[in-house]
This record gives C-alpha cells, structure tokens and sequence, in this order.
C-alpha cells in the first residue's frame, strides 16, 4: 500500500492576482486547486445528511459483517501484524464484531460505528464505550492484549427492521447515546457499577439524531442532525446544534437551539483557556455539509455565529479537530473522493483559526488515494485519523506546515476503494494511550503506537470536569499526570485563569510524570457563578493542558412558593402539599407541625419532587413549610401556611410523587 502524501500551500488572494505562497528552501509547488474566496460561500444548505445517508447505507450493505477471529499481541514486523498492513503501530488485540454483540444480534445487524473510551475513576480500569446497530458494548480493555464484553445496552428501539448508527460520547462516568433512528431520544447510561449498567435517564427532546459532542468542561451537549420527537419529517433546530444541560447527567435538559446555519453533521466545542483572545468563551466549531461555522455559545439563548467559509469541491463537510494550542484545526471532506461526488484523492484541511472572525484555509494534505476519510482526533501533537477502508493514520502536526504521516494500521487490507467499510472511528485519549478503533464489519481494534511514530509524551487530568463547590467552602480535586508512551521525568504543575475568591493550592507541585496529586479549591463567602480553570503540567519547554470548569454553588436563596392546600383551608383525611420549584434547589423538606413556631414538628421528609400526599388525622390545625435544599445545605424556608383536616385516620405515608 503506497502512503504518499503531498502538502499544498494555499494561495494568496489578494486584489484579485493569485500568487502562490512562497515556502522557504523548498521546491515550487503545483498550482492550488483547493482555496474558495469567501463570496462564494453557499446559502444555508438543505441536504440534511441526505447525501451522506444514501451513500454510506449503499456501502455498508454490499459488504457483509466479516466472521473474523480474534488476535492478540501481534507485533508491527516488515509491515504486517496478524496480517494487517502497518507502519509504527502494533496489534494489541482484536475482539470479532459477533463476540462484541449478544448471540441473538447476526450478520450485518452485528455492524459497528461510533466509539469512546472511559476509565473508571477509583480503579483506573479502562474500557472501550463500542458503538453497534443494536446497543452499545462495554468492553474492559485493561489487559489490552485480552478485551472483555462486560455489558451490552440495546437500542431505545431494539427493532430489527429499525437498526442503524449511533453516536456515543461519555461525561461524569455516563454514557449519552443517540441514534438516527426515530424516536431514539438520548440514553443516559451510569457506568460506575460495571459490569453493571442502569440507564438512569432517557431524553426526549429529540428524536433521531445523527452525532453528539460533549463539551465536558462546560457541562452541555450539542445534539446534531436531530429530528422533531412528535414530528420526524422536521428536524429540530433545524438539523443545526440542539443544546443539553447535562451537568447533572441524571436530569439532562433543553439549554438552546442554534439553527441559523441549517443542519449541522458534527462539532467540536471548547472553553477558550487563560491567555487567549477569546478566554472564558464556549465555540463550537460545526461541520455543516459545506462550510466550516464557527459559533459563540457562550449564551445560549443567544448563540452568535462568528463566520461561515467554504473552499473548493466542498462536497461534505463532515468532522473536524482544534490543535491543542487553538491555533489551527484539521478537518475533512467525507464524500469529495466519493466516484458519484467527486472522485478526488484524500484530502486533509488545515485551518488558521487564530481569528476565529476570519478563519483561513492554509494547507492541503493530499494523499495518494481516493480512500474516504471519516474522523480526527488530536492528542498532544499527533493527529489520529480513521479512514475507513485506508485504516487508522497518525499524522505529526507538531509543525502545521510540516504535517506528515509517521504511523498506519489498515484494518481493511483489501482495497483502499473510496466506500464506506472498515474504519469507522477511534477514541485516543485512554490514559494508557492505547487507541480504540471500531471496524464496521471486523471488530474492536485494540493498537499500539510504537515510538517510531509517536515520541514520549506525558498530559494532565482532572477528571472533575465540571467540579461543584460550595460558597464559603473547600473541595479536594484529584489530578492525574500521565506518562505516555515511555516518557520519564518530573512535572512542575501549576493552575492558571483563578478569579479572585477562588484560592488554590495544590499538595505538590513537582511531581513524576504518573502522579496523583490533589488540587484544593476554596470559595469565598462571596463568590458565585461558573469560572473556568486551565490545570497546565510543565516538563522544560513542554506543556500540556487541560481546562475544566468549576461551579460555585449556593443554597437557595428563596423558599419554594406554596400553591396547595391554600390558607385556612379544610382539607379530607388525606392532604397533597404542592410548590413550586425553587432556583439551586436539588430537593425539598417538607414540615408539618402543631404549632406556628415548629417546635413540635410531625412531619419532617426528604423530597426531591414538589409534591407529595400523606395521610393526618382530623379535626386538628395543621402549620406547614418547605425548605428548599442543595449539597450546600438548606436555604431559606417557604412561608409558612395553616389548614385543618377533616379526616380521622393517623399519620401515615401514602403517596410521594
């Protein structure tokens, strides 16, 4: 398999004379064909992921799930590993798409897509979040060399005649699933107690949808090609970015809707960190079939797109990674190699995005193949590709203009054809560094990189992405330093962008590379609010970062308005107290006492709901409140109403809704 590439500086436009960009010590290069002057950006689209849908599920289909058995340990030796053609990545293990599904899932219902990874706080064990037609598998990769199906969540609509992709993403140790399928809606799924699972929500406000992205130091979710739950034929937000709130994973809830660029395939969203121009900014960068959106989401109920290129043979917009400095972005083109819609060879789309009001398309890297390529992902300065029958690609961007392959694993070693077969996705961020790779019809790839292709690395964690704190209080935040990839050598941690209000101060600040530290947070009695933070890890010249989000919290500030029963009213034997929600509150004490001063109380329960019913013997006068309450403690009670029962059984539970 020939693995050339060819990088393409992109021209200059400049009143209206081209002229090609000079490269230092460089041989001239072939004239550009791939830059578009920003006039000739198209409308807002209407495909709808129309095109990509037909393509793929003609694809898919004429290739049947492949019977393959699983490999372990199979080393990278003179470009082949069990068979697999490679360069600089080794075989771990790979586990049969028939072993990752139940024994009643066969033949191409068996198919893979999407993938994540997760690694359990407490036990560090690692595990592969596997996308199916089916469900979703759960497989412990720990022992990469022998993976292990713990668990496997079915489909919303486990319908045989109703199967297709799904799309995963993991925050606060659950897994938010959705699916094109209508009405899918979004699982919620609790991975803590593995092999374990409970589904602990499911919502609602959308129904099919094709791709989810989590933004996990801001705590939401942007839903994408979406559709109406009570009407499929309409997409919601327009196909553009549907909003979630899923700090609390258990109560996810509708944030906003961005439909001013139609229908959105994928986006990448991200708090701009200390230091930048755009700091304490939430963008999204949404790959919208054909052009490159970038929008303030920062308020979502006013989400503002900041610009709208495209650029030349723009045939599917489709998925895109910010280097890890936010200077440039890789992104690519699922359908320009495809014969129907282009038939041009694989290209890779860098980015300046330094002024994301006037993002320039800089280079081209162009490969020798009309393989499609699907998804990236950047860690530290490597760029990890799944192109579909071409296989995994590592890309060096350490250098933007040098961009260059250093590392391969081809799980579909037959043909480099332009179809939508092996390859579909990995996840890279394992701290093992280990990467995850689902093949549609082959399986879970377990791989390797060696240090031919990636140099020791080393990053930074906390895995308290959006950690809550309370006003006038401290909380202990673990710090994870990883090394990678065989690196050795010592840490100098520090934490930048804390407001005033917010002390910090970490149990040590020199530390191996592999070292957990804990990082204590401390509020004043004054702040409030969301700030977010950039945890950086220093070795000489070298950073790494991470940005996470931490949020203030206070009791309540305002009791809950009663509504029932009124004041002075009679009531039966049986009486339904009801209020209104109150703002912070995450549960309620309701009290009943004999007397107007509570000292003598005769109900005094927890309630996460805003009503209950309870049963009270009659002919007596009754005082009742609510507390409203938080993990800071109770806030101010409600007032305080009277009413008489009529009944003449005792006090006893009936009913809590």
């Amino acid at each position: 398999m020939s693995r050339t590439v060819l990088i393409i500086p992109v021209i200059l436009l400049f009143l209206g004379i081209i002229v090609l960009a000079p490269t230092t010590g460089a041989a001239p290069v072939a004239p550009l064909r791939f830059r578009t002057p920003t006039a000739t950006v198209p409308a807002p689209q209407a495909i709808q992921g129309a095109a990509e849908l037909a393509c793929r599920i003609k694809s898919e289909s004429a290739i049947p799930n492949q019977m393959l058995a699983p490999v372990s340990n199979a080393t990278c030796t003179a470009g082949s590993a069990a068979g697999y053609p490679c360069q600089n990545i080794d075989l771990l293990s790979l586990l049969p798409s028939a072993q990752l599904n139940p024994s009643w899932v066969t033949g191409s219902s068996r198919n893979g897509n999407d993938i994540w990874g997760w690694y359990h706080p407490e036990t560090g064990a690692e595990y592969a979040v596997v996308g199916l037609r089916r469900g979703v598998a759960f497989v412990n990769v720990t022992t990469p060399t022998v993976p292990i199906v713990e668990a496997f969540h079915p489909s919303a609509l486990n319908d045989p005649s109703r199967e297709l992709w799904r799309d995963v993403r993991v925050y606060k140790n659950h897994a938010f699933i959705v699916s094109e399928i209508d009405p899918h809606g979004m699982q919620v799924v609790d991975m803590t107690q593995l092999p374990n699972i409970t589904q602990v929500a499911h919502y609602m406000g959308v129904g099919g949808a094709h791709s989810i992205t989590i933004n996990e130091a801001s705590g939401f979710a942007y839903i994408m090609g979406a559709r109406n739950p009570l009407n499929p034929s309409q997409r919601s937000c327009a196909g553009g970015l549907h909003v979630v709130d899923i700090r609390d994973p258990k109560n996810p809830t509708f944030a906003g809707c961005f439909a001013n660029d139609g229908y959105t395939h994928d986006a990448q969203c991200v708090v701009y960190p200390t230091g930048t121009p755009y700091a304490g900014r939430e963008i999204c960068f949404a790959y919208n079939e054909d052009t490159l959106t970038i929008v303030d989401v920062s308020d979502k109920s006013n989400m503002t797109m900041l610009s709208r290129v495209s650029y030349e043979n723009a045939k599917y917009t489709h998925q895109g990674w910010l280097t890890e400095d936010y200077r440039y972005m890789l992104m690519d083109d699922e359908l320009d190699e495809f014969p129907s819609t282009g038939g041009l060879n694989t290209r890779t789309f860098m980015w300046d995005v330094s002024d994301l009001s006037n993002p320039r398309h800089i280079d081209t890297l162009v490969r020798d193949s009309q393989t499609i390529d699907h998804d990236q992902y950047i860690r530290g300065d490597f760029s990890f590709q799944s192109n579909y029958r071409a296989g995994v690609s590592i890309l060096n961007v350490a250098s933007i203009s040098d961009t260059h392959e250093v590392g391969y694993f081809d799980i579909y070693p037959q043909d480099d054809a332009p179809s939508f077969n092996g390859a579909w996705g990995s996840y890279v961020y394992l701290p093992s560094g280990n990467i995850l790779t689902n093949g549609i019809e082959q399986g879970l790839f377990v791989l390797r990189p060696t240090n031919s292709a990636v140099a020791p690395d080393f990053d930074v964690e906390t895995s308290m992405t959006h950690a809550p704190i309370c006003q006038g209080q401290s909380a202990s935040i673990p710090v994870h330093t990883r090394a990678l990839y065989g690196y050795q050598g010592n840490l100098s941690l520090t934490l930048k962008g804390a407001p005033a209000g917010l002390t910090a101060l970490f149990s040590d600040t020199t530390v191996q590379a592999g070292a957990q530290v804990s990082l204590t947070l401390e509020a004043s009695d004054t702040m409030t609010g969301t700030t977010y933070l950039t945890l950086e890890g220093r070795d000489g010249t070298t950073t790494r970062q991470q940005l996470f989000g931490v949020q203030v919290r206070t009791v309540p500030l305002s009791g809950p308005t009663l509504v029932s029963p009124a004041p002075d009213a009679a009531q039966s034997d049986t009486v339904t107290f009801t209020w209104e929600p109150a703002t912070g509150a995450t549960g309620y004490r309701l009290q009943v006492a004999s007397d107007a001063d509570f000292t003598t109380l005769l109900l005094d329960e927890s309630i996460t709901e805003t009503t209950a019913t309870r049963a009270l013997s009659g002919s007596t006068e009754y005082h009742w409140r609510v507390i409203a309450e938080n993990e800071c403690g109770p806030g101010s009670a409600s007032e305080v109403r009277t009413f008489t029962s009529e009944g003449i059984s005792l006090w006893l539970p009936v009913l809590v809704r």
